[in-house]
């Protein structure tokens, strides 16, 4: 841990979330010695503290409930009207109030640095929401993409709602450009054991989906990727340094 630990650090929870120009100068230096590595929402974790999903979905949940809190000063009228995460029929678990839109999850590029892990993907940041047709938009800090969510594709971790895995890896195939979306499915098959079979399944529970064309050409691609270790070098994870 750090000899001097600087003024937004969360020991608990090994974030670091800089909330002036000194902080964020504080962060560079930190992470420059190799001692941060970046979260989604312009945040760091501690290098000391493990890379598990339980951690990861705590430190997000924080950064997003820090920022909503200091929006939240911001606009002290607003704050008290900010809703929960929808209910989608899961197990009761602590909820971080008004960190992602209501009715939303964290979703994509975010979602698969929850499940998955490891560098941060680039376009991770800023964090990625799932809305529903007609719900409140991204806060600040945010983007939002619009889909169709059925209870069983979001789950809370940490207090964190968040796509399933089988869910972010379907919208992943179908949002985002062949070779960065085999990237990032790599990471969660190697992470999560989610294989193409996984992914045609859910795509084949949304045939009207948008998307749903070019991810099943995706899904190919991945499949076919899976080759001799030296044919694995023409997918490169972009991933933020």
């Amino acid at each position: 841990m750090y000899l001097d630990p600087p003024p937004g650090f969360r020991p608990d929870l090994d974030v670091f979330v800089p909330a002036t120009a000194a902080d964020r100068r504080e962060a560079a230096r930190l992470l420059a010695r190799d001692e941060l590595r970046p979260v989604p929402g312009g945040a760091y974790l501690s290098a000391h503290a493990p890379d598990t999903l339980a951690v990861r979905a705590a430190a997000l949940a924080h950064v997003l409930r820090t920022r909503a809190d200091a929006a939240g000063r911001a606009r002290r009228a607003d704050a008290a009207h900010l809703p929960d995460p929808a209910d989608w029929s899961r197990p009761a678990a602590p909820r971080v109030a008004g960190v992602v839109p209501h009715r939303g999850a964290v979703a994509l590029r975010t979602a698969v640095w929850v499940h998955a892990g490891g560098p941060l993907p680039r376009g991770a940041d800023p964090v990625e929401v799932a809305i529903v047709p007609g719900a409140s938009r991204a806060r600040s800090g945010q983007v939002s993409h619009e889909y169709r969510l059925v209870p069983g594709d979001v789950e809370e971790i940490e207090g964190l709602a968040v796509t399933c895995a089988v869910r972010t890896a379907a919208d992943v195939a179908r949002s985002l450009p062949p070779g960065e979306a085999v990237a990032l499915l790599e990471r969660l098959r190697r992470s999560c054991g989610l294989g193409v079979g996984d992914l045609i399944g859910r795509l084949e529970a949304m045939p009207h989906g948008r998307g749903v064309a070019k991810a099943r050409e995706t899904a190919l691609l991945w499949a076919g990727s899976w080759g001799p270790p030296r044919d694995q070098g023409r997918f490169v994870d972009p991933v933020i340094r």
